[in-house]
């Protein structure tokens, strides 16, 4: 269980202060700290650095150094959809990804509908514009940290396939979009984004790629800006038909890609994992068939860490073996690896912990 802690709990001249205690004990000689010397100089300086990485830490923002570690990641730009209907049914076969138009709001159909002369016809578009491809974005050189951008008219990239033809590669080798590269290895053929721009490693951390970068495929998506009214989707052209349609209900689900403090967010609402001793309490609370009146996580002194006492008091029934293990069965999808819960009536006593009660 990892407890919560504000790691920007101390200020400047408190660290200063204290900096400055523990020089003169591992330097006797060390006789003058006022600010003139040279030597409380360096001091600051490292007190100033270390106070601001501990509020880089402390800010949410930063938070999505630890994501992988969590097993968690942002959500990327979502596109919208709606459902359509032909209302009189379609006299010719409906390939894939052909348009339907709201001004310049562009939305596909993701699957080939069948022709079907005599049946209305409901399915579902997203909104999206598949580019045609592929094509030649760059000549890489090998150099670090290539960065590419991508002409997108104002949408963003929803989806991207990159394949670099070169040495050993001469058809053409497909790499792997990733969020970052702090899990990438020298030898990682990976490439991320940053907004349209394509960006790729240094070498070290991310191969740096070498020949012609092509895009093999790409889509883009206005994001929340596609989640139109009803109603103005009318029309589906392709190869010169012209389909009429409707659209009763407005389109939904278009989103921009989330903020740190938004997958935070979500990853609380959802309590993928429990983290925290509020964590494990409410997902207790949660137990299925159990009505849970008080429970209280923590770790007990002089057990050590590893082991998490969820105490529990039930209203009208007691805490019998068989809703321990109810509890505990709960809890097991949430637990962090190496970490074991101990579920104990609230107010018995813990066992090696000093004479404490739960």
């Amino acid at each position: 269980m990892l407890r919560q802690f504000d790691l920007d709990d101390e200020r400047f001249a408190g660290l200063s202060e204290r900096a400055r205690m523990s020089a003169a004990r591992l330097f006797p000689d060390w006789s003058d700290f006022n600010t003139h010397d040279p030597g409380v100089t360096l001091i600051d300086l490292l007190v100033w650095l270390t106070e601001t990485q501990r509020f880089q830490l402390s800010e949410s923002e930063r938070a999505d150094a630890f994501f992988p570690l969590l097993g968690i990641a942002p959500l990327g730009v979502r596109p919208a959809r709606a459902d359509i209907t032909l209302p009189t049914g379609s006299p010719v076969r409906i390939p894939a990804g052909s348009p339907v138009t709201a001004e310049e709001i562009r939305f596909e159909t993701e699957a080939e509908i069948p022709a079907n002369p005599g049946t209305a016809v409901t399915l579902q578009v997203v909104q999206r514009h598949t580019v045609q491809t592929p094509f030649v974005l760059a000549d890489a050189k090998g150099f670090p940290n290539l960065r590419l951008a991508l002409e997108t008219h104002g949408q963003k990239i929803y989806e991207l396939t990159l394949a670099v033809t070169g040495r050993g590669s001469p058809e053409g080798r497909i790499w792997t979009r990733v969020d970052d590269f702090r899990l990438s290895g020298p030898a990682d053929t990976h490439f991320a984004l940053d907004g349209e721009t394509v960006c790729f490693g240094d070498g070290i951390q991310g191969l740096a790629p070498e020949g012609a970068v092509t895009v093999a495929s790409m889509s883009l998506t206005r994001g929340a800006e596609g989640n139109i009214t009803s109603g103005l989707l009318t029309e589906l052209r392709f190869g010169g038909h012209i389909i009429t349609l409707t659209q009763e209900k407005p389109a939904s689900g278009g989103a921009e890609r989330e903020s740190s403090a938004e997958t935070l967010a979500r990853m609380a609402a959802e309590r993928r994992q429990a983290v925290t001793a509020r964590d494990i309490e409410t997902l207790t609370r949660e137990t299925p068939g159990l009505d849970v009146e008080e429970v209280r996580a923590f770790a007990p002194e002089g057990r050590g860490e590893r082991l998490v006492i969820v105490a529990v008091r039930l209203r009208g029934e007691a805490l019998t073996e068989r809703r321990r293990r109810a509890i505990r069965a709960h809890l097991e999808p949430y637990r962090l690896a190496g970490y074991d819960f101990a579920v104990r009536p609230l107010g018995a006593r813990i066992p090696g912990a000093g004479g404490d009660t739960a």
